[in-house]
């Protein structure tokens, strides 16, 4: 894609500059998303010198190359797709949602950053191993800035699924209690606020198991509080979801890793009756295939 844009800018330039053969700024976007899912080494920058060069033509008079709030966010997503590659992706990826909020407030509308940008930059947290904290300050700086009435940034249950699963990558001891918290955030503004855009679906509640089996593995020993607690927690919430989608919410039902991580929890903490339940019920849900019901 990038060598076929690179081909129709030489034959715009030698066409004596022929608006037909001009690349668009949706031509650039295109190829911009195209390298940011490639998760080949380095493609956050490679999406950045692309956005450096839109930037560039606008400056230069260029109005058609005016960078827009999705391609920041595509270049985000570059650099989270690029953090194995690049120790520094984290902190580029917050520098270009930094970028997007300074042009904003010079005036420029477009660069805006939306809850798709902001759920970018979680994204990119969440795929490195000591950035909870900071996902965690970004979701609340999304909750506050919708509070105080700027739909365009609203949580919904990606952000709060994305920095759950933040915690879990983590790998601490608190992993578990904070992505906890946040599901019971979820809870709380989906059942009293009614707010369905945070309605928790098994990705958030696998996600906030998977958290406390980080704090399990993070124990210092095998009889730690923690242990127990994990096992009663992970039980809980997996109960719940098999409740749920048994009455007839098929957005709840638990994966095969869901009760193999529960299976997990329960065994490590001595319950060897408790772990053969869930085998039980595991069996049950995962041959099931229940009908979607109203409203669903």
């Amino acid at each position: 894609a990038e060598r076929i844009m690179n081909q129709l800018w030489d034959l715009y330039i030698a066409s004596g500059k022929d608006p037909e053969l001009k690349p668009s700024a949706r031509t650039f976007n295109l190829v911009i998303n195209s390298i940011a899912r490639s998760r080949e080494p380095r493609c956050g920058d490679r999406a950045a010198t692309l956005l450096n060069k839109m930037e560039e033509l606008y400056t230069a008079g260029d109005d058609e190359m005016k960078p827009e709030a999705q391609t920041f966010g595509a270049i985000i997503n570059a650099y989270a797709n690029d953090g194995p590659n690049d120790p520094q992706s984290t902190d580029k990826a917050a520098q270009v949602l930094q970028q997007m909020n300074s042009l904003y407030q010079l005036g420029y509308d477009t660069m805006k950053p939306t809850t798709f940008v902001y759920n970018a930059c979680l994204n990119a947290f969440a795929k490195s191993e000591a950035n909870a904290h900071q996902a965690t300050q970004l979701l609340e700086i999304m909750e506050d800035q919708y509070a105080k009435g700027d739909l365009s940034v609203k949580p919904d249950v990606i952000s709060y699924s994305t920095c759950i699963n933040a915690h879990a990558n983590s790998r601490t001891l608190q992993s578990g209690p904070m992505a906890d918290a946040l599901l019971k955030r979820m809870i709380q503004r989906y059942l009293v606020e009614g707010d369905g855009d945070v309605k928790p679906n098994a990705v958030a509640c696998t996600a906030t198991i998977k958290a406390w089996m980080a704090s399990v593995d993070a124990a210092p020993q095998k009889d730690s509080p923690v242990v127990k607690m994990a096992a009663e927690r992970t039980q809980e919430i997996l109960t719940n979801m098999c409740l749920q989608y048994l009455a007839g919410d098929p957005d709840q039902k638990p994966t095969k890793v869901t009760f193999e991580l529960v299976q997990e929890a329960l065994m490590k903490s001595g319950d060897e009756e408790g772990a053969k339940c869930i085998a039980t019920l595991k069996k049950r849900i995962l041959e099931s295939n229940l009908p979607r019901r109203e409203g669903s």
